[in-house]
């Protein structure tokens, strides 16, 4: 296994993983090529870091994708958020996923790694994120990286596999001080 950044080649096969990632247990969710497009675009622009994982054979496995806090969510949710974190200078953990086959494998944790790396050498003071409340595996590896719980919990509804609207989910925010 490789590591590299996602680049503008990988649009395709980064949006078959990303389904593959989050359409399965224990996520379910469905997403829409305009939905999966805006993430690319925010993906390979210049303030993202945006580390992926290759097989052998070259194909994306996983991937870590990590904005500027200002460049996510609406004004309500930042206002929320300011709370917790200077918005100039954080930096949002958006997605660290892999693959069923590759999991347990320290991927993960690798991708945290990098991310925290790119945090402070770009002069960041602090990364956060929102996960599953219960039964994320990369809570686990968060908060063995050293992020904390903020005690703020937001209930989120995503469309489902075949169109079913859920029960919301419970994500935590969970912030690293840099």
């Amino acid at each position: 296994m490789e590591t590299k950044i996602l680049n503008t080649d990988q649009k395709d096969e980064f949006f078959k993983v990303y389904r593959e990632i989050f359409r399965g247990a224990p996520f379910y969710e469905e997403f829409s090529d305009d939905k999966l497009n805006k993430l690319f675009i925010q993906a390979i622009s210049s303030n993202a870091f945006a580390p992926i994982a290759v097989n052998e054979d070259g194909e994306i496995i996983g991937f870590g994708l990590c904005i500027p806090i200002q460049e996510y969510g609406n004004e309500e949710g930042k206002k929320m958020l300011s709370q917790f974190v200077n918005l100039e200078s954080n930096l949002y953990v958006r997605d660290v996923a892999v693959l069923n086959n590759y999991r347990k494998k320290g991927l993960g944790n690798n991708f945290f790694s990098m991310m925290i790396e790119y945090a402070r050498e770009n002069g960041y003071k602090s990364l956060s994120m929102m996960t599953n409340e219960v039964g994320s595996m990369s809570k686990g590896i968060a908060v063995k990286q050293g992020f904390t719980e903020t005690g703020l919990v937001q209930e989120v509804s995503s469309l489902r596999v075949g169109g079913s609207q859920p029960e919301p989910d419970r994500r935590t925010f969970l912030t690293l001080e840099l």
